[in-house]
């Protein structure tokens, strides 16, 4: 013990907050001198704390101050406080038991709310603006001294000794880690519109910068795309993976780039996998399921809309500034120029992919005992029967029936549609006394349909020109109760009232379209049940 030498200095965390101050500790150095050189055995780095217990910081500026000569009279008060941990650790020391940081702090503490120095003490905080730390800094701090003194041992146990310079070295390479660790936490915390706004992401990392354009645009508060143009972030991130040797750096974002991925995708296609809540910042998490995943190649119209999506993102993001003009042109972007000219390119809208009268009648008969695909069909038939309603109408959540009529909000058109309630959609609103239970969701509506349309054994085959790139057959062929989903309502309803008779000009009342002509993408040739309709109608007028 007499040998022991204790020494004491003020000294301020490397670790900044964002008003620019930082927190005060006194380091506590317990070694002894062989010869001029002092052998340090053990530091602390003492917390300073008022007797309320607030931490103290200080600025550049206040820093600067206290080491000015003469002292000031808030440095002669942080002697004393050194005084008074040189004193705790002489008394620890001569307990002859271990102690930690947290046992000086405490003991610290108590003797200052014993002296209750209140003025001295709000003279500080006046000249400080001392602020409290949240309990998560404060248990970064505690770690990060915690592994200081960790290295400082190693270090020692390492090489015999240790010198200032290489204390000092720990304490900031720590000091570092440790900060990079509380803005990662702090950066996972925020959603993905906090980040963007506040610049948390890396301009140079390519996917990041695209996922710029998932964000809220400040202008109107709105995402700068669609919801159904995310799904490019999942076409970059499968070309960067699978690609060859393909780079995910702004930097070397150009022309080139743009048509090696568009040379991929036309040759490779894209990956039978479906992720749920990804988003620019995890997608390569799901590495292993890209590289392992089968593919499929694009139908045309598919990929026409990739090259429309990817221009899109380009004219934002050179807009906002994040991809230079210089780098690509979207004038120079083409679907044309990757795809062949034998290629079958006309667009088809699933026109077959519909209901015929006596599929029609066996959901409109149809009793399950399973009450999800019972809940399943009957929502088919309000789907349909409403008003052939879209998928994102059904739950919008504004369709209400009243006595007479159901009204519901049109997607597209940006109006609310009112139709009568029809018979079929009053007895499925029979079934329920109590009101209509909460819908299915969206995916689970989706399967049960096709469990449904598997107990009816709908095997009927539905073909289509094959328009796939890439494919050697020219006709694909499907069973119905394969394709069978919820965008087959609308569809279905208005050929429905298309057999009936009705005019085109009285189904887009029903339907909520604006135009006529927009009705030749859904009826503009006979499936087959109206082509047998009007042959059946021919033989009854020239048999009269």
């Amino acid at each position: 013990m007499k040998n022991t030498i204790i020494k004491t200095n003020l000294f301020r965390v490397s670790y900044k907050r964002q008003d620019g101050s930082s927190q005060l500790k006194v380091l506590a150095k317990i070694g002894y001198m062989s010869g001029k050189k002092f052998n340090e055995l053990k530091r602390f780095e003492v917390t300073i704390r008022d007797e309320f217990n607030n931490i103290y910081l200080v600025t550049d500026s206040q820093y600067e101050k206290l080491k000015s000569e003469p002292p000031t009279t808030e440095r002669l008060k942080l002697f004393n406080i050194e005084t008074k941990i040189k004193k705790i650790l002489v008394d620890k020391i001569s307990e002859g038991v271990d102690f930690t940081v947290d046992d000086i702090n405490n003991k610290l503490y108590d003797i200052q709310k014993e002296e209750a120095l209140d003025s001295e003490v709000t003279s500080w905080n006046k000249f400080l603006n001392t602020i409290s730390f949240s309990e998560e800094e404060n248990s970064f701090q505690s770690d990060e001294i915690k592994r200081i003194e960790k290295a400082i041992e190693e270090k020692i146990s390492e090489q015999g000794e240790i010198t200032d310079e290489e204390i000092d070295n720990i304490k900031d390479s720590i000091s570092i880690e440790i900060q990079i660790e509380k803005d990662k936490k702090l950066t996972q915390s925020l959603t993905l519109d906090e980040r963007y706004a506040q610049g948390k992401f890396d301009k140079n990392n390519l996917i990041e910068v695209f996922g710029y354009c998932w964000s809220k645009n400040p202008k109107n508060n709105d995402p700068f795309i669609a919801d159904s143009y995310q799904s490019l972030i999942f076409h970059l991130a499968d070309y960067i993976l699978n690609g060859d040797l393909v780079s995910n750096s702004v930097n070397k974002f150009n022309l080139k780039w743009v048509e090696e991925f568009l040379k991929f995708k036309v040759k490779k296609g894209y990956p039978l996998i479906h992720f749920k809540g990804y988003s620019p910042f995890n997608i390569f998490e799901k590495k292993k399921s890209f590289t392992n995943a089968s593919r499929e190649y694009f139908k045309i119209a598919s990929f026409q809309k990739i090259v429309k999506m990817l221009k899109h993102y380009i004219n934002i993001l050179q807009t906002v500034g994040l991809i230079p003009q210089t780098a690509v042109n979207t004038n120079h972007i083409n679907a044309s120029d990757f795809l062949s000219r034998s290629l079958n390119r006309d667009s088809y809208t699933k026109i077959e992919f519909t209901l015929e009268y006596e599929e029609i009648e066996q959901l409109l008969t149809a009793s399950f005992k399973d009450p999800k695909m019972q809940l399943a069909t009957d929502m088919y038939i309000i789907q349909m029967f409403a008003g052939g309603l879209r998928p994102s109408e059904l739950y919008s959540g504004n369709l209400r029936f009243e006595n007479t009529y159901v009204g519901f909000y049109r997607s597209k058109s940006k109006k609310i549609s009112k139709n009568p309630i029809l018979i079929e959609v009053k007895d499925v609103l029979k079934r329920y006394p109590e009101g209509l239970p909460e819908f299915l969701n969206i995916s689970t509506y989706r399967e049960q349909l096709k469990e449904v349309a598997k107990h009816f054994k709908w095997n009927r085959i539905i073909s289509e020109p094959n328009t796939r790139i890439n494919s050697k057959k020219n006709v694909i062929e499907y069973k119905l109760h394969e394709v069978f989903a919820p965008f087959t309502a609308r569809k279905t309803f208005i050929n429905y009232l298309a057999n009936l008779g009705l005019a085109d000009e009285l189904i887009i009342q029903f339907t909520g379209h604006t135009d006529v002509k927009i009705l030749k993408y859904y009826k503009n040739r006979l499936n087959l049940e109206q082509k047998k309709q009007v042959i059946q109608k021919l033989i009854k007028d020239f048999n009269k």
